[in-house]
């Protein structure tokens, strides 16, 4: 029961970009900023009960449906003329606050993995790296998930 309840905030990580979106076009920024503070520290707190491949899992399935957000706070910026950059500075600011949000739940769940000796040290620096960055945190995050799946298929059968 208690790994069931850790997963609805798991799931508030996926609905988080859009409704992130409507908070921002209503000025409700304060709401924002503690929405994605809460995301920001959740995974760490739910790292402690759930295994690596389900925060892995929730982070790539969070990066994939983030997709259209992540595209349309891309494009306003490069849209946006001289007269908004402040529109095209906070664009850019939630943007990265959108990568962010999920890209922690994914380092928790490689953290953990790591721990745990389901990802190689080396895979862990670099799939980290690739996390912050633009674009390549879902490269990132599949190869996290694959490889804590890979290898925990290879402990089941060997044991």
């Amino acid at each position: 029961m208690i790994k069931l309840l850790l997963r609805i905030p798991l799931i508030a990580l996926i609905v988080f970009p859009y409704a992130a979106v409507g908070l921002l076009f209503k000025g409700k920024l304060l709401a924002m900023a503690l929405t994605a503070l809460v995301l920001y520290v959740y995974p760490f707190i739910a790292s402690r009960f759930l295994a690596p491949k389900v925060l892995l899992f929730w982070a790539l399935t969070a990066k994939i449906v983030s997709i259209p957000v992540f595209v349309i706070a891309f494009f306003i910026p490069l849209v946006a003329s001289v007269w908004l950059i402040p529109v095209a500075i906070m664009a850019g600011i939630f943007d990265y606050m959108l990568v962010l949000s999920t890209s922690l739940c994914a380092f928790a769940g490689a953290k953990k993995a790591l721990k745990l000796n389901l990802v190689p040290a080396g895979t862990f620096i670099l799939c980290v790296i690739c996390l912050a960055l633009f674009c390549v945190d879902i490269v990132g995050a599949a190869v996290l998930l694959a490889n804590v799946i890979k290898n925990e298929r290879m402990r089941k059968t060997n044991v």
